[in-house]
């Protein structure tokens, strides 16, 4: 069975735990994040990521910005849980 591109990208997103994912895994991951606490704060994060790593990596969308700051806490509580 063959992997479909996003499957490819996701593999690879949680393989190498980049600190900003390809677009579309930050478009996958805006749809989880609009369904969220508004308290988070995901946007935020997103935002201090946008200005670190420029409008190419996370463009200026607040549902994008909401998706890579919801990366960063996904990333970090992997990283955290390695041994």
């Amino acid at each position: 069975m063959t992997n479909t591109p996003i499957e490819i990208e996701l593999a690879d997103a949680f393989s190498a735990l980049p600190e900003v994912p390809s677009l579309p895994v930050l478009c996958l991951l805006s749809e989880s994040a609009a369904e969220l606490e508004p308290g988070l704060p995901i946007w935020e994060k997103g935002k201090a990521l946008q200005r670190v790593h420029g409008f190419e990596m996370i463009p200026p969308r607040s549902e994008l910005e909401s998706a890579a700051g919801l990366w960063f806490f996904i990333r970090q509580s992997i990283l955290d849980a390695k041994p």
